[in-house]
């Protein structure tokens, strides 16, 4: 019960923390000789003091709490990391990767492109919010899905792109090519028809 009420940002960086810790304290007992599998932990003394060493400090803990505040929110506000935006994010990922490899081989690189890029990618998800909020305002779950699917397409039709601009486009085989832009096709041809409706249903 108290799982489903914490957001899904906060809950992940718990997990991330708490398996962090478990394995940083048994390394620490395993390297320094205090544990022993047979006979477990030598030394209670010496054992409360490694793990007061692993608790985070003041400042430790105060970022902690804002991290989480700040994934909570961004969970809240974004519809949840679900597999969609999962993979959305991937593709982000891998075409700014690619597209920063094909700019310093051919010699393009600039900082302040590249940083323009990152912002780029940032406002990616900004729509993915807005687009989600417009779904909760309506009360229709189609902008949030429709956004992503579209921006999904757009980012993995730039990494066949910057792979072919790193000159390895010969790797993507060309039903791959055919099928996205055909998928893509589609998803305009939906969107395009989704407009027509309202406008007869306004007129």
């Amino acid at each position: 019960m108290l799982r489903s009420r914490l957001p899904n940002g906060l809950v992940i960086l718990g997990k991330a923390y708490i398996a962090l810790t478990v394995w940083a304290v048994y390394l620490t007992l395993e390297v320094s000789g205090l544990f022993d599998p047979k006979r477990g932990v030598r030394s209670v003394g010496k054992f409360m003091s490694i793990l007061e060493c692993l608790l985070p400090t003041r400042l430790e803990a105060t970022f902690l709490a804002i991290s989480s505040a700040v994934c909570g929110w961004v969970s809240f506000a974004i519809g949840g990391i679900d597999l969609p935006l999962q993979w959305l994010f991937i593709f982000a990922f891998i075409d700014y990767v690619t597209g920063t490899i094909a700019a310093c081989k051919a010699g393009n690189w600039v900082a302040k492109e590249s940083f323009t890029g990152f912002m780029k990618k940032l406002s990616i998800f900004v729509m993915v919010i807005i687009c989600h909020g417009i779904d909760v305002v309506s009360q229709v779950d189609f902008m949030r899905s429709s956004a992503i699917l579209a921006l999904s397409l757009t980012e993995a039709g730039s990494v066949f792109e910057n792979i072919e601009a790193m000159g390895y486009g010969y790797l993507i085989p060309d039903f791959l090519k055919k099928g996205l832009k055909k998928l893509q096709n589609k998803t305009d041809k939906l969107f395009e028809g989704t407009e027509r409706n309202d406008k007869t249903n306004r007129h």
